[in-house]
């Protein structure tokens, strides 16, 4: 991967081991200067895969945009309750990025919601997910 003449970014590659939950491949990736991890946002892809391993990996790097994609949106969205959780974990990103918890409350993913209130930086006013919870049913 050295080679100047090679786009190592071509087809991103890192979207598509993230994608099919190739840890030891994203490992490599992410020791690479020349891949743009954040092309397609990995960690979204990570999150919808539910797989922990490659979320935990793309968190102990600082090159990650930990927002791109809104991961934790995502997962709450999709009912992934252990994956929000580990979303929650990382103090590095904005839990209220594509407000996660609205979509919780209007889809009735009851534990999402309770996990998701019971960390303070979660702006529980943000579209107004009281409101769309009661309209939803």
């Amino acid at each position: 991967m050295s080679d100047p003449q090679v786009d190592v970014n071509m087809g991103h590659p890192h979207h598509q081991v993230v994608k099919r939950g190739h840890l030891e491949v994203v490992k490599e990736l992410l020791a690479n200067d020349q891949v743009d991890v954040n092309v397609d946002d990995p960690l979204h892809w990570a999150a919808i895969g539910g797989d922990f391993e490659i979320v935990k990996k793309l968190f102990t790097t600082d090159q990650v945009n930990v927002n791109a994609g809104h991961p934790l949106c995502l997962a709450a969205t999709l009912d992934h309750l252990e994956m929000v959780k580990e979303l929650l974990t990382n103090d590095q990103g904005n839990v209220n990025a594509g407000h996660p918890l609205y979509l919780a409350a209007t889809l009735g993913h009851l534990e999402v919601v309770k996990e998701l209130l019971t960390n303070d930086q979660v702006n529980v006013n943000a579209s107004h997910p009281l409101r769309w919870a009661a309209k939803g049913g």
